[in-house]
């Protein structure tokens, strides 16, 4: 059975209107085309779907049977061409991404380079800033999103869980602590250390960690995220 979309919308609004000029009015068409849309449409069926009389149209049995289905067919195919429409919207255009220096100069470039090569469509530009900066960008919407830890306020955006990482202490080896084999943070405390900007998302979540300034001797990174 060969079925059209422009056959099943004639037949369902002329089920809702119950009346040819209505419904004939309502496809943009001529009484006379819409009339014989759905004669063609009885004939492919084989049955009458409606009782015509001077005054009235009325669904027979079988076209009450064919009006549920028509109307999940209908929706079923208005589904499909919107998820063609949006795949062919993914295609082109151009996205903001704000992101962390080491992420922007690490993790990104080659998700960006796999990226490219599947949506060439797309131009990305990304944005290298430290976290309250970076931030930023996305709730000024001068980006569209950003890859970067959370900080304390986040009211203004929204935030979902990617990756956690771990942190390592690097000493000497001839150091008090190169000998443990566990090492509690309030240990660190007792020994001067070196430690990012306070500015930086590390800083700022070590800072939090440790629940009290340390003594530092500088703001160059010696404790590295993995």
């Amino acid at each position: 059975m060969n079925l059209s979309a422009r056959q099943l919308r004639a037949f369902l609004a002329l089920a809702d209107e119950r009346h040819f000029t209505r419904a004939a009015k309502r496809c943009h068409l001529s009484q006379p085309a819409f009339s014989a849309l759905i004669q063609s449409l009885e004939q492919t069926a084989k049955v009458r779907l409606f009782d015509r009389s001077t005054r009235h149209v009325e669904l027979t049995t079988e076209g009450k049977l064919l009006e549920s289905s028509a109307r999940g067919l209908l929706a079923d195919m208005e589904l499909a061409l919107e998820n063609l429409h949006d795949h062919a919207a993914k295609r082109r255009g151009r996205v903001e991404i704000a992101a962390l220096p080491s992420l922007a100069a690490g993790w990104l470039p080659p998700l960006m380079a796999q990226f490219q090569t599947s949506y060439p469509g797309i131009s990305l530009q990304l944005h290298d800033a430290l976290l309250d900066p970076c931030l930023d960008l996305v709730a000024h919407g001068e980006a569209d999103f950003a890859v970067a830890a959370l900080r304390p306020d986040m009211s203004d955006l929204e935030g979902q869980f990617l990756h956690a990482d771990q942190f390592f202490l690097i000493c000497r080896d001839d150091h008090a602590l190169a000998t443990h084999q566990r090492i509690r943070l309030g240990e660190v405390l007792k020994w001067p250390w070196i430690a990012m900007a306070r500015n930086s998302s590390v800083r700022k979540h070590l800072d939090q960690a440790l629940g009290m300034d340390a003594p530092r001797l500088c703001w160059k990174s010696s404790i590295y995220p993995r």
